[in-house]
């Protein structure tokens, strides 16, 4: 029951890790200026809506919120065994992350067309590494992929090709609603996909030395006992 609770203790920490990273990638990807991730233009598209309605500024990181709870809710309704710990975080942790880097004045746009490019890059790469944790910690998906993969199982065809169709709906939807697509969109579609593929296999690489010294460590006892 320890290595239980001890095992779950770390994947949640991990996730929640994962989780905060993610919600400073989005703070990157909105002062870049140069378009976003499927998610991110979604959710940055929601913000712009909604100030347009109420004649008010809804901050990116309530557009985030909103939008991560729009998907969650689609999950609640369609296919609740995607729902998990991991869901619930996403839907509350990503906008707050976001919006302490960007409302406080942390992170800052700039007028340099480079480091708006370079911003770009840092939030795919932040957001790449944030998703490798979350899948890695393996207690829930994220609301975007808990939808992708319930649409998977309704249409009953490859994942990526659901996965190009969906990502497609969510910039197009963004992009109606006010979100900038850009090059900042292209830079997120080319690079976030083998970038996740390569944190997961760091992450796989650190976990096997680690579990190899655990195992090392764990056998000296034995054999000084043996020897005595």
């Amino acid at each position: 029951m320890k290595e239980f609770i001890k095992k779950y203790y770390l994947r949640f920490i991990v996730m929640l890790l994962g989780t905060i990273i993610i919600g400073i990638s989005a703070a990157f990807y909105v002062v870049s200026m140069v378009g976003s991730n499927s998610i991110n233009t979604f959710s940055f598209g929601i913000s712009s809506l909604l100030t347009q309605i109420f004649d008010y500024e809804v901050s990116t990181s309530i557009g985030i919120t909103i939008g991560s709870a729009i998907l969650a809710i689609i999950l609640l309704i369609c296919a609740r065994k995607y729902l998990n710990i991991g869901t619930i975080v996403a839907v509350v942790l990503i906008g707050p992350v976001c919006g302490l880097f960007v409302d406080k004045g942390i992170l800052k746009e700039s007028d340099s067309l480079f480091i708006c490019y370079l911003y770009s890059v840092i939030a795919t790469v932040l957001n790449s590494l944030g998703a490798s944790l979350v899948i890695k910690s393996n207690i829930g998906a994220s609301p975007y992929d808990g939808v992708s993969l319930f649409l998977c199982d309704i249409i009953h065809i490859k994942f990526w090709i659901v996965r190009i169709i969906y990502d497609a709906a969510l910039f197009l939807i963004g992009y109606v609603m006010g979100a900038v697509v850009g090059i900042g969109s292209v830079i997120a579609v080319l690079l976030t996909g083998p970038l996740i593929a390569l944190f997961n296999k760091l992450i796989d690489l650190i976990t096997k030395k680690n579990k190899k010294n655990v195992d090392v460590e764990a056998e000296k006892p034995e054999n000084e006992e043996n020897n005595q």
